[in-house]
């Protein structure tokens, strides 16, 4: 396998250029993001309970929210294993 043209030949940065274009990548980049979605959706669901506007209003918030986020994480997931 011939290296790409724009990967530096030395360094630690062509390290993590050629690890960046390994299958074991997507998993780690896949959990990173999960690990943030996983803080943000804390701190919003603390926010969304705490000062709600009305319960039945939250509760749609907290579905949409839950559901578009899982959605997208799983889209993003299988496009990055199937690429």
């Amino acid at each position: 396998m011939e290296t790409p043209v724009f990967a530096p030949q030395f360094g630690p940065s062509a390290k993590l250029l050629a690890f960046l274009f390994t299958p074991q990548a997507v998993h780690y980049l896949f959990l990173a993001a999960l690990i943030l979605f996983v803080i943000a959706s804390t701190v919003l669901l603390y926010h969304w309970l705490r000062y709600n506007v009305g319960m039945f209003r939250t509760v749609i918030v907290v579905a949409v929210y839950f559901g578009g986020g899982f959605l997208l994480l799983a889209a993003s997931y299988s496009a990055a294993l199937l690429f």
